[in-house]
């Protein structure tokens, strides 16, 4: 399970995240390196500028999942579970 631990700025405010070592790198970020030729790129795939209130809608979204998992609403996916999808589509 990783530990990670919030950093604070004077005022109280979250401003960083410190990851113990050994957590670190049991990560394996290189395995996620993903070499891409402009042959292997789809123009479907390139993302249209996105608005203001896309954004803020989007951020929304995302704090009201993190809201609903506090609350026991819905399991969330943990760190593990994502990077091994991401290795498994690369």
């Amino acid at each position: 399970m990783y530990q990670p631990q919030y950093l604070y700025d004077p005022q109280g405010n979250k401003m960083g995240v410190f990851i113990p070592i050994k957590d670190w790198e049991r990560l394996d970020f290189p395995d996620l390196v993903i070499e891409v030729n402009e042959e292997d790129i789809d123009d479907s795939a390139v993302l249209e500028p996105r608005t203001k209130e896309q954004v803020v809608s989007d951020l929304k979204a995302a704090l009201r999942e993190v809201k609903d998992h506090i609350d026991g609403k819905i399991e969330m996916q943990t760190i593990e579970e994502f990077l091994a999808d991401i290795k498994k589509a690369a």
